[in-house]
């Protein structure tokens, strides 16, 4: 028993993979400036070299990397990582002061505008494209020979929250399962069924889950017949840019209601930024929407977030717990 309201009815929890469970900033902060760095724009640019994973601790405390970290909360997909690098570049007298007034909201206006105007010009259309749309685009290109040249060095670069795994593993444990099923879905009748539903490529995100539960950082599922560790959330179970190419929400989260045989209602979102346009879209598909863990986001839209009645902002290391007690109140 894990002490957590088991619903009497089967509920998918569609969470998101960075700043839930991975904390990869700093992995898309080295892939970023390696594959600008290689992109005739960025040439000489920044670093002005390519830098191995292995090497990343020179880099790591540098004014460019934090000014990425301070802004990764304005990326949704891997375009915007070039957006953002753009925004580094033309602005450092802005970024230094962001870096040094952390809490004031005003010290990061000024870029995020920037950022979003830069999104709207169609001339920076065309480099966004390049960067990172597909698994042939810089961004991916230069993630995939990191992982080739040295994988150990490579998941150096980041580290999963182990709170938030821990939590996922006492949800699963509410399940109702009936074996021997051929259809992975249908082995689950009640209990929270988690979910990683991504914008990242789903070859990455579960080799990410394979490689932190083969290394002990990553709590395991009960192991497959073969004796093979399995993580706890299964491939199956694992929604990304290959399923629903332009990574809408409102589409991964129809798959999963779809893949497992409930209604909307039953298919919860746990979301890692506070993203009003987004949530008010899958809530108008009828999904729940408003949790969210605050991993990615900027000071003062954690201070927003807390502030919205809409919006139940969860503890990280007590969202299972949480999500047993909404389930409770709503009767399921």
């Amino acid at each position: 028993m894990t002490g957590i309201y088991r619903p009497g009815v089967k509920l998918a929890v569609a969470s998101s993979f960075e700043g839930i469970v991975n904390n990869g900033a700093t992995e898309c902060a080295l892939t970023s400036f390696n594959a600008y760095a290689q992109m005739p724009e960025g040439r000489g640019k920044f670093f002005g070299y390519v830098i191995e994973p292995k090497d990343f601790v020179t880099i790591r405390n540098s004014e460019h990397v934090a000014g990425f970290l301070a802004l990764r909360p304005l990326v949704g997909v891997a375009e915007d990582y070039v957006t953002v690098l753009e925004v580094l570049e033309a602005c450092p007298a802005e970024v230094r002061h962001m870096l040094n007034h952390p809490d004031e909201e005003s010290a990061y206006r000024p870029l995020i505008e920037l950022f979003q105007a830069l999104k709207k010009n169609a001339w920076h259309a065309e480099k966004r494209k390049k960067f990172g749309t597909g698994k042939e685009s810089a961004f991916y290109r230069e993630r995939k020979r990191m992982q080739d040249a040295d994988m150990t060095a490579w998941m150096g670069t980041q580290e999963p929250y182990a709170d938030s795994i821990a939590q996922f593993r006492m949800l699963a444990d509410t399940q109702e399962r009936v074996e021997g099923t051929a259809n992975a879905y249908e082995a689950v009748t009640k209990g929270f069924v988690p979910w990683f539903a991504t914008s990242k490529d789903e070859d990455s995100t579960f080799l990410l889950c394979q490689i932190y539960t083969q290394t002990d950082r990553m709590e395991q599922a009960a192991l497959a017949e073969d004796g093979r560790v399995r993580c706890v959330i299964s491939r199956d179970r694992l929604i990304g840019m290959e399923t629903v190419p332009n990574r809408d929400k409102v589409k991964q989260l129809t798959v999963i209601a779809e893949r497992e045989g409930v209604p909307h209602p039953q298919v919860w979102r746990i979301e890692d930024r506070y993203d009003t346009k987004q949530q008010l879209e899958l809530r108008d598909a009828g999904f729940h929407t408003q949790f969210i863990v605050p991993g990615y986001m900027f000071p003062h839209d954690i201070r927003k977030a807390a502030e919205d009645r809409n919006v139940v902002v969860l503890d990280r290391s007590n969202f299972a717990a949480q999500l047993g007690g909404f389930a409770e109140a709503w009767r399921y």
